[in-house]
């Protein structure tokens, strides 16, 4: 039974057909020229021209034949293009490893996936409930003129506050003012020679200390009167009798003029301990205690 024409004796696979889709000219041409120029082939069948159609190959022959041609189609394959050689796979030195994919499920779920919320550390969160500060907490950060501005507002507006402040307020702590002229003091000694073979009281020492000397004076005076201008009399006694201590021990010089800003710092103790003791209410007690304390500071200063 003869085949109809176009068609083969074995019927091929769906994956032969793909692969080898275009060759069907190629292959006919092959098959012609294989039998024409093949003198085994005739030397065997004398009758060849009447036997051509009988003698064709199988189709499995024709495709192993194609194979090892590699001829490019005569038509356009983009299967046949886009399909690399074997032999340039066996040649790469490593495999390439094929990327992940992922399902397309999984990839709309992440892009319709709507942002995650901004992670903030609990410090932050405790700090955002805690709408309402404590008044203490914010007096830290006010200036004494906004602090004083402040009570003077309150009182104003409820006069019977002023008695209650008056009563609970505390004296002025002098331990920040000490400490800043023991600073100051420290700052003139570090500035003096350390040699032996240099004078620590002549002009030259005088010239490398004078700059600490002024400021050691202002910081002196700028206390002082901040204590005379609140009316705080016991407080600036006690403040003129501390910082006295400080002034005597600064450095004596050889020449009298450079004395000047030790008789200058020892003059304004002692207003203020005139100023104290004239405007205060002392006790006789109290008042016979500061006597004694000042009769030894006549031999520092005339003006005591």
């Amino acid at each position: 039974m003869e085949a109809p024409e176009g068609t083969h004796l074995f019927p091929l696979s769906p994956t032969t057909r793909r692969r080898h889709r275009g060759r069907g000219g190629v292959l006919d041409n092959m098959t012609a020229s294989t039998i024409t120029n093949n003198p085994s082939f005739l030397a065997t069948t004398p009758d060849h021209d009447s036997d051509v159609c009988m003698l064709t190959p199988s189709p499995d022959e024709m495709v192993i034949q194609a194979r090892g041609r590699r001829s490019t189609p005569l038509i356009f394959s983009p299967d046949v293009h886009l399909t690399p050689y074997r032999g340039k796979r066996a040649t790469s030195g490593r495999l390439l490893l094929l990327p992940t994919r992922s399902s397309p499920r999984k990839r709309l779920t992440l892009t319709d996936s709507p942002p995650s919320p901004v992670k903030r550390s609990p410090i932050t969160k405790k700090f955002r409930l805690e709408s309402v500060e404590s008044v203490s907490c914010a007096l830290k950060g006010l200036s004494p003129d906004q602090l004083v501005s402040l009570v003077s507002r309150l009182m104003e507006k409820k006069p019977e506050l002023a008695e209650d402040i008056r009563q609970i307020m505390p004296s002025p702590d002098l331990a920040p003012c000490e400490e800043r002229l023991n600073y100051l003091k420290r700052n003139v000694y570090k500035a003096l020679p350390n040699t032996r073979l240099e004078s620590k009281t002549d002009s030259m020492a005088y010239n490398r200390v004078a700059t600490h000397l002024l400021a050691f004076k202002k910081t002196l005076i700028d206390q002082g009167k901040v204590l005379l201008e609140a009316n705080q009399w016991p407080a600036l006694l006690d403040y003129s009798l501390m910082a006295w201590a400080y002034v005597r021990t600064t450095p004596v010089w050889d020449n009298p003029p450079h004395n000047n800003i030790r008789k200058q710092c020892f003059k304004s103790l002692s207003a203020n301990c005139m100023h104290s003791l004239k405007r205060g209410e002392w006790s006789d007690e109290v008042y016979l205690d500061i006597k004694n304390k000042m009769i030894p500071l006549k031999q520092d200063s005339e003006e005591i």
